[in-house]
């Protein structure tokens, strides 16, 4: 999993996902990394698992390594077992990739010789998306069957904090609820909530979600990945 300190970031900053994260989602360079795992990316997007002993440190470039050419190891690492998402984007002996831990999820990059890739399976039973999901303390969303038919419903937050780490504006509130119309290794809701819509895609144990901005107050959105929750 995951590891860091237990500092808190984004006291001053919208929350997003990895908030209980001490390294923040885009430490290890955003602008080439980060945004390499959205829901219009899917198709490219690979599996992969953390192989052999040890740590697997993240690594960064510009951010966080004082404007340095080579890339520099940062507090967050992977250890064996690990799974992740990978991005087909390399440099040098480094892969993007998203780990999707208990806190949210974190991007950066980490040794390609410690990446053993996984299949990504485009279709599988409807089963597979029972459950309840969580991206982090601020997003969940559940699957349930009723009759046949698949339903998902899903809650949001959204929260400014301020320099003394406490609230400053909200929380904002959003949800959907709805019939999950699933093909194959994708889904989405209509939700009864006037023009919220939710795209849904299974990468490996995980779930993406996009919405439309119309789910929940300002700021409030359900993007992002998320993990089963143990039990589900």
């Amino acid at each position: 999993m995951w590891r860091t300190s237990t500092s808190r970031p984004f006291v001053a900053a919208v929350v997003w996902a990895g908030a209980l994260i001490a390294c923040p989602a885009f430490a290890a360079d955003d602008a080439w990394c980060g945004n390499q795992f959205g829901f219009a990316q899917t198709s490219h997007l690979g599996l992969a698992k953390v192989e052999g002993l040890g740590r697997s440190y993240f690594y960064g470039f510009d951010f966080g390594c004082h404007k340095r050419p080579e890339p520099c190891q940062l507090k967050g690492y992977l250890v064996g077992g690990d799974v992740v998402v990978t991005s087909p984007q390399r440099k040098g002996d480094l892969t993007c990739v998203v780990f999707v831990g208990r806190a949210g999820e974190s991007t950066g990059w980490v040794e390609s010789k410690r990446l053993k890739s996984l299949p990504v399976v485009a279709t599988a039973p409807a089963d597979i998306w029972l459950g309840s999901w969580r991206r982090d303390e601020w997003a969940e969303f559940s699957v349930t069957r009723r009759k046949g038919q698949f339903f998902a419903s899903g809650n949001a937050l959204w929260v400014l904090y301020g320099p003394d780490g406490k609230p400053s504006y909200g929380p904002n509130t959003g949800d959907f609820s709805g019939l999950l119309r699933i093909q194959g290794n994708r889904a989405e809701v209509t939700s009864e909530y006037p023009g919220c819509i939710v795209h849904m895609a299974r990468i490996g144990p995980y779930v993406l979600l996009e919405d439309d901005n119309n789910c929940g107050g300002m700021n409030v959105t359900f993007r992002g990945y998320y993990r089963r929750e143990p039990g589900t």
